[in-house]
């Protein structure tokens, strides 16, 4: 998203780099490599954890990012949060290979307790997938009418708020789009 981008995409570059190097160094063994991206994950507060666990699936992240995380194991110590509907959902529709949480017990344990979103019905999760793949694919403008649907935002407050963030930003990239094919005419 563009605004946690403005705000974070130096912090996120950062992670993403130092995991990249630990992983393509030849000169360290596998050994080596799973100590240091170890001591590096140590670093990181559950909340700063649980932001990874968000951005690596969206637009930027998922693309590079996401199997760094997956690769060193580094949500093996994330909180596991109950009665959070986009965090299930996350884990139900296995965004993350098991290996992103060293295939804990614990996580497989988890999503079998819930197996699909308690607040979340089966139109939600299918037009969120939708959504999401689109967000993925820049289609702005079909993605931002299906944001402005009000049957898109009966989960609760925080859904609704990062709906009204997402609309903005899709509203904001796609004023700024026409107006730079405007000027190239």
């Amino acid at each position: 998203m563009m605004l946690c981008q403005i705000h974070l995409g130096h912090y996120f570059g950062n992670i993403y780099q130092l995991l990249k190097l630990i992983s393509s160094n030849k000169d360290l063994t596998k050994k080596q490599k799973e100590k240091y991206s170890n001591l590096f994950r140590a670093q990181f507060s559950s909340t700063e954890l649980k932001l990874l666990f968000y951005h690596c699936i969206g637009k930027i992240g998922i693309r590079k990012f996401k199997k760094y995380i997956e690769k060193f194991n580094f949500f093996e110590h994330l909180v596991l949060e109950d009665y959070n509907p986009n965090f299930e959902f996350i884990l139900c529709r296995s965004l993350y290979n098991h290996s992103a949480f060293n295939n804990s017990k614990n996580i497989v344990e988890y999503i079998d307790r819930i197996k699909l979103p308690r607040e979340v019905d089966k139109k939600f999760i299918d037009k969120s997938q939708d959504v999401h793949n689109l967000y993925l694919l820049n289609d702005d403008s079909y993605t931002l009418d299906i944001f402005k649907k009000e049957s898109f935002l009966y989960i609760g407050k925080d859904l609704i708020d990062f709906t009204e963030i997402c609309i903005e930003e899709l509203e904001d990239k796609i004023k700024k789009s026409n107006t730079s094919s405007q000027e190239q005419q």
